[in-house]
């Protein structure tokens, strides 16, 4: 066959070998890529294999043994104890020690004097009258006293002989009483507390003067914004007032080129021991006080005035004194006068009870 007819044939069907060697070649390349999947998932096989081979095998976890910590634990909360005058000809030491204050040696902590060097050594803090180391305060001396823990601030608001007292209020208490005796008791009046006080302001107004007949002298009295007017004359009341002085007094002014009298006399009023003196045409910086008492114990409120009475489990009381700028009062109780102060509520209330929301004024100083 001549090559022109080979080359003719060859132009016939070059297409169909082109594809026939595309697809020899996309099929070489699936083998390959097969083969090569399987060399490296059998590589990974043997590496993880071969990590395997290398991890230690550990045993199995047991319980850790906690008697070594407990006898340890046990020897710290109850050390050997060593007479301090034998402890330098032992092995062991005392169960407490310090470091003198001036050789710096380690001591045995109750001695008073250095056993080197002879210096006076600090009194034992435990004597100090006035320390609190838990901060409850109750003072340590009074705890220790009565069998409490200096070291747990919880044991205050506790009633040890259960006799609606904490420990606290019997240690404050005056005179302080005892804590494990239900016979001795303060005085019931600490369940007392100021709930509110809430300042009244003076109603009265000295307004004028009237002579009448024969030299009496009539007063003119206003209530606050002018609501009312009394007409009273010495020695007589007017709103639990008696009137028991008046003094005249003019005051020489210029107004507007004139020189006038102005008057500012003066009218006293009494209502128990309290005098109050009123200028003609001025207010009086005065305020009375209606304080709001709790007790504890029943949940019972008193709603008192200055020198109210009242009752409490069958003892009399009066209302005596209030400080506005402190937040208390102080009540008497009236069968021995012994004056006893009452503090206002805690915040939170007491005994579950929230206390209604107080006023106490800040600059108004004490109501006598």
């Amino acid at each position: 066959m001549a090559l022109g007819d080979i080359v003719a044939r060859l132009k016939r069907v070059y297409d169909k070998l082109i594809a026939v060697a595309v697809l020899t070649a996309f099929v070489g390349s699936l083998a390959y890529l097969a083969w090569r999947v399987g060399t490296v998932q059998s590589a990974q096989e043997g590496f993880i294999a071969e990590i395997d081979a290398i991890t230690p095998q550990h045993p199995e976890a047991q319980p850790v043994d906690l008697t070594p910590f407990e006898l340890a634990l046990e020897t710290v909360q109850e050390p050997a104890q060593v007479v301090a005058s034998e402890w330098e000809h032992t092995m062991w030491v005392p169960e407490t020690r310090v470091e003198c204050v001036d050789c710096r040696r380690p001591i045995p902590f109750a001695v008073e004097n250095c056993p080197f060097c002879l210096a006076l050594q600090p009194p034992d803090p435990k004597d100090d009258p006035d320390r609190d180391l838990d901060g409850d305060g109750i003072k340590d001396v009074w705890e220790i006293k009565y069998g409490l823990s200096d070291r747990d601030p919880s044991d205050a608001e506790t009633d040890r002989d259960g006799d609606g007292f904490s420990n606290i209020e019997e240690f404050l208490a005056n005179p302080q009483t005892d804590p494990t005796d239900k016979q001795s008791s303060p005085s019931i009046v600490m369940k007392l507390c100021l709930q509110s006080l809430i300042a009244d302001p003076f109603n009265l107004r000295f307004k004028s003067v009237i002579s009448l007949p024969g030299g009496v002298k009539q007063f003119a009295i206003n209530t606050r914004g002018n609501g009312r007017t009394y007409f009273v004359k010495l020695n007589e009341e007017v709103e639990g007032f008696v009137v028991v002085d008046y003094e005249k007094h003019l005051r020489r002014m210029e107004r507007f080129g004139n020189v006038m009298n102005l008057d500012v006399s003066v009218l006293t009023l009494k209502r128990g021991e309290k005098l109050i003196r009123l200028t003609m045409g001025k207010e009086v910086e005065y305020s009375e006080y209606t304080c709001k008492l709790f007790f504890k114990v029943d949940g019972s409120t008193y709603t008192l005035k200055l020198g109210d009475q009242f009752e409490l489990q069958g003892k009399q009381y009066e209302l005596i004194g209030i400080d506005s700028r402190g937040g208390r009062v102080v009540i008497r109780q009236l069968l021995d006068s012994v004056d006893l102060h009452v503090r206002k509520c805690a915040e939170s209330g007491d005994d579950g009870t929230p206390p209604e929301s107080a006023t106490f004024p800040l600059d108004q100083g004490e109501n006598p």
